[in-house]
């Protein structure tokens, strides 16, 4: 069933695509370099998604046994994560790799008596991080991580010593970008650039429709 979803995915990400440049070299004339300029923006539309999150954000892994994963190793990752952000002053992100053999054996992090999170596992004693007031969960508490595919964390320094962490997070495209591809789109219109203004629409659409499907997820 996954394999049929990400099939189904894939050929609805080349439709939109297409689409895309058809209307954006339509919008800019039917010649052949309008739709040629409209397809290259889209392209490049693309690839922003994909790399502008690795660029802002410093990346670290971490991967668990999937037979015997150690909530101690996990914890770590957890405590030097929160260091480096706050030493840095900038975002950082977390790959954990946590698949594993048996339901039993995945991890669940929550908040215990103490107000401190804590890694809780079936069958063993919770792992607490010790860093009690310093963890804002932008997550939901219980949060148990999936044995079938990697999960992103986003740590991000606030004004205090606090961290705020969010559970694979969309990346955002800012205002500015909206509105500065909307104006010259506009402003090569009426310059009658034609390819321009293809390249510069599809890129647009392409970005907005790629952000909208999760492709930005960092």
């Amino acid at each position: 069933m996954k394999l049929r979803i990400q099939h189904h995915r894939e050929r609805l990400n080349v439709l939109l695509f297409l689409t895309i440049t058809a209307l954006c070299g339509s919008f800019a004339g039917t010649q052949g370099k309008a739709m040629f300029a409209a397809a290259a923006g889209a392209v490049s539309a693309c690839w922003l998604i994909r790399l502008l999150p690795i660029r802002r954000h410093e990346t670290g892994f971490v991967t668990l046994d999937p037979n015997t994963p150690d909530a101690n190793q996990l914890a770590e990752a957890f405590r030097q994560s929160i260091r480096r952000c706050r030493q840095q002053h900038r975002p950082l992100i977390l790959r954990i790799q946590s698949i594993a053999t048996a339901r039993y054996l995945r991890f669940t992090l929550d908040q215990n008596r103490k107000r401190d999170i804590e890694l809780r596992q079936e069958g063993k004693r919770p792992v607490p991080l010790n860093l009690k007031g310093e963890w804002i969960a932008d997550h939901p508490l219980p949060l148990t991580f999936p044995t079938d595919r990697v999960t992103t964390m986003r740590f991000t320094p606030t004004a205090s010593e606090r961290i705020r962490v969010a559970v694979n997070p969309p990346f955002e495209l800012p205002l500015t970008f909206w509105f500065s591809a909307l104006i010259l789109t506009l402003l090569c219109a009426l310059l009658e650039i034609h390819m321009a203004a293809a390249a510069l629409s599809a890129f647009a659409l392409q970005s907005f429709v790629g952000w909208k499907m999760g492709e930005g997820r960092l």
